[in-house]
């Protein structure tokens, strides 16, 4: 997707996402990134946000393309941006929204994601008393969705791309830790 919005090659984005960390803004800022190691390593990060926060965010990242890439590309990137945004829906208010999740190459397969996922981010919803946990997962991408499955979310409204970039169809998925959700909805199988 990032290819796609941004046309400009794996370095541009890279150097980009690194900008908005180091000076916490929008979506890929520092405070919105979860981090976890073994050994030393960094081997899953991820980004979460509660869903209150996304409009702010859409703004802050909005003009932070603008002031990092000028206006030229950001004429580009911002329509790239709102076409494909139409395969998005806006999280819940009182939820806690994940994205960007990726697991280290060597580390994939050994169940990392989903050990940080049921000991830290669950935590971190429940601490933040949100009703649910709720994710985009690509419809190209049936491993991630199987996990998904396996930590207990369920599947909410599915999206198919209609336009001309080469973009799949996202299913919005939701782990519910309202009180009475049960200990099993929310436990990782792994």
């Amino acid at each position: 997707m990032l290819e796609y919005v941004f046309a400009m090659g794996r370095d541009a984005i890279v150097n980009y996402i690194a900008y908005c960390f180091k000076n916490d803004i929008g979506f890929y800022g520092y405070s919105r990134q979860y981090v976890g190691s073994e050994n030393g390593k960094i081997v899953v990060t991820i980004t979460a946000y509660p869903g209150r926060e996304f409009s702010r965010l859409v703004m802050a990242t909005f003009f932070a393309t603008f002031r990092y890439f000028g206006i030229t590309h950001w004429l580009g990137i911002s329509t790239r941006l709102m076409n494909a945004g139409r395969l998005y829906e806006p999280p819940g208010k009182n939820s806690l929204f994940i994205a960007n999740g990726c697991v280290s190459t060597s580390d994939r397969g050994k169940g990392v994601f989903g050990r940080f996922f049921a000991e830290y981010l669950v935590p971190v919803g429940e601490e933040r008393r949100v009703d649910r946990i709720e994710l985009d997962v690509g419809h190209d991408n049936p491993r991630a969705c199987a996990l998904y499955r396996r930590l207990g979310f369920q599947c909410g409204v599915s999206k198919q791309y209609r336009g001309k970039a080469d973009i799949d169809g996202v299913t919005r998925m939701f782990l519910s830790l309202a009180p009475g959700a049960g200990e099993s909805t929310r436990s990782a199988k792994l």
